[in-house]
This record gives structure tokens, C-alpha cells and sequence, in this order.
């Protein structure tokens, strides 16, 4: 019987291997460090895969306030829940002092759910919260940016194609371009996409 651990690492190298993915979203975490995930987020990595993991949920009397895979911060970007007026969700961890500490919203988030997995008088969505929603919301903006920066019509570019596959490269960006660049007390890096594109960009 495959494992969760296994069927995560296969996971991993499909979407990289086969659908030649630019973004891998992990909306789950487990208390320890799983060796065995290791070398597909790794390989993920190295081949220019940009990794976002939920920081996760209600672990204020943990040990390690961040979940397994996000606390692999030289891997993955880490996110973090915020509510709309840029205030840390009361689940989600503390800022962390001297580290990057990206949120986004992750607090009442329509969501689509399945048809089978809804009463038969619900609509075929749910309003759900959590580091998780968050994650896929960060990831969504990484995905505009990098689709951003393959447009042919912008002369010069200003933004580096390859750079942007990288961590170290997206992350520059997220950090100079979309946020307050807060690194001390309690504040998130609460990500602003229209730090980047403008106001305009919201009405196009």
C-alpha cells in the first residue's frame, strides 16, 4: 500500500517530470520533518519549480510554530493567513523576527467544493479559512507575475523570465515590489499585488 509520504514524493515528480509544471501548491503540513519528501522538493527545486506551503494552523503551544513542508525556507515559500485589513489571522503563527513572513488573505474565501461533497439544497462552494486557503491565493499571484513577464509587448522588460523560476528570484520580487518590507515585531510581509501592477491593474 502506498503511503501518504510516498504518494506526496511521486506527486512531486509527476507535475514536474510529466506536466512540466511552473508551481506546485502544498495546502497540507505535518508536525515533523519528513525525509522522505525531501528529495522531490529538492529535484522540484532545482529544476526551476517555484514550491508555496501553508504555514499552518493553531500551533501556538507547538514546539515549531511552522508546519512541515513550509518550515523548508530554503525550498519553499511559506505562507502565512492575514485578514483583509493586512491584521495576522488569530490561527495563524506569529511573525517570526529577522525572517520574511509572507501572508496573504485566508479568511472567509469562497471556495468551490465538490458536487458529491455538498447537501443537495447547497450551493456547490464553501466559505473556508486557513493558512491553507492562503496558499493557493500567493501562489495565484506568483503565477500573474510569471505570466507578467512572458508578455512580448512590454519593451524593455523589466523583469527576468528565468530569474522569476527561481525562489531566490520570485522571492526579491514578491518582497521589494509587493510588500512593506517589514522585518521586525509582529508584522506580516503582507502581499500587495498592486504595489507591483498599479491601481489601474484592478479595473483592466
Amino acid at each position: 500500500m502506498c503511503s501518504d509520504y510516498d504518494f506526496l514524493f511521486q506527486a512531486i515528480y509527476h507535475a514536474v517530470k510529466v506536466w512540466k509544471v511552473d508551481i506546485i501548491v502544498m495546502s497540507f503540513s505535518f508536525e515533523d520533518d519528513e525525509p522522505e519528501i525531501d528529495p522531490a522538493l529538492h529535484y522540484a527545486a532545482g529544476k526551476r519549480v517555484l514550491l508555496f506551503a501553508a504555514a499552518s494552523n493553531n500551533r501556538a503551544n507547538r514546539d515549531n510554530s511552522i508546519g512541515y513542508p513550509a518550515r523548508a525556507e530554503d525550498l519553499v515559500f511559506c505562507i502565512n493567513s492575514s485578514n483583509g485589513q493586512d491584521e495576522r489571522s488569530r490561527f495563524s503563527p506569529h511573525a517570526r523576527a529577522g525572517r520574511l513572513n509572507f501572508s496573504v488573505v485566508g479568511e472567509c474565501l469562497k471556495a468551490a467544493w465538490p458536487p458529491d461533497k455538498c447537501g443537495e439544497d447547497e450551493q456547490h462552494y464553501r466559505v473556508l479559512s486557513g493558512t491553507s486557503c492562503a496558499t493557493p491565493v500567493a501562489a495565484g499571484i506568483a503565477a500573474l507575475v510569471l505570466e507578467f513577464s512572458r508578455r512580448d509587448d512590454i519593451d524593455p522588460p523589466i523583469i527576468n523570465k528565468e530569474d522569476l523560476r527561481s525562489r531566490a528570484g520570485m522571492k526579491q520580487v514578491i518582497y521589494q515590489c509587493m510588500t512593506d518590507q517589514i522585518r521586525q515585531g509582529d508584522r506580516y510581509n503582507y502581499i500587495k499585488p498592486l504595489k507591483l501592477f498599479g491601481q489601474k491593474a484592478a479595473t483592466v
